[in-house]
């Protein structure tokens, strides 16, 4: 089944966007995540290092305000990021899929097919 939304008297089909969390951490790190938006919780996940994913997707509402917010947790180490923000993400960011690193997350760039667009952990 498709889903629609009516903006104005204009139909848009709203197409699927997946998110992928990969735990870069390094060697012996297990990635405590747990991610929600104002309409959604995705529960606590357990990513382990080295080939540990945590993997949703959902459908984009037609106002364009989606924000997906992330905190994770290792060793003693705690920190939060905007794992999708609509107005950052959308369109180009369709499949988006993050390595999770200790300075911050890094998005896979499908121009250069390297997790270089890093971003710095949210400040509290």
């Amino acid at each position: 089944m498709t889903s629609f939304d009516t903006v104005g008297g204009f139909s848009f089909l709203r197409q699927r966007v997946f998110v992928e969390v990969l735990n870069d951490l390094g060697q012996g790190l297990d990635l405590t995540i747990h991610c929600k938006s104002d309409d959604d919780d995705l529960g606590v996940q357990l990513i382990k290092y080295p080939d540990g994913l945590f993997k949703f997707n959902f459908r984009p509402n037609a106002k364009g305000t989606n924000l997906f917010y992330c905190t994770f947790h290792w060793s003693n180490e705690f920190c939060c990021f905007n794992i999708y923000v609509f107005d950052r993400d959308h369109p180009q960011c369709s499949n988006c899929s993050w390595k999770i690193r200790p300075t911050g997350p890094c998005k896979l760039n499908y121009v250069t097919r390297q997790y270089d667009l890093c971003f710095p952990w949210n400040s509290n």
